[in-house]
């Protein structure tokens, strides 16, 4: 939301990121609210962990929301307008995107073998 906001001026936007300006700020407030609020409903999750009967999808989700909020950061937001750069930008999605998918089944299948050596 925040980057379809300034999506018109870029420019700027880059601009103040690179000084550290005013809309580089606000981007960090919102990277770290989003992330606290994130970790506080994998904390509820957690502690309710124990009473839910299937927990492996609520796990992968967890892990999942965790790992993307972590790698694709607002304030991190790649510059575009140099030649080459929105192939490189793309890229690093795809790879960001793909290490967070794997990070997510990495922890729901040692959630799963927890779960396993639990119950024997």
């Amino acid at each position: 939301m925040f980057i379809a906001f300034h999506w018109r001026n870029l420019e700027q936007l880059w601009y103040d990121y690179e000084r550290n300006g005013i809309l580089y700020r606000i981007a960090s407030l919102i990277d770290i609210a989003t992330g606290l609020i994130y970790f506080g409903l994998v904390l509820r999750f957690l502690y309710y962990f124990p009473s839910i009967d299937n927990p492996l999808p609520d796990m992968f989700l967890s892990a999942l929301g965790l790992s993307v909020l972590s790698r694709l950061m607002i304030h991190r937001f790649p510059r575009t307008n140099t030649p080459g750069a929105y192939s490189e930008a793309k890229v690093d999605l795809l790879v960001h995107l793909v290490m967070s998918l794997l990070t997510a089944v990495g922890v729901t299948l040692l959630t799963a073998v927890y779960l396993w050596f639990a119950s024997v």
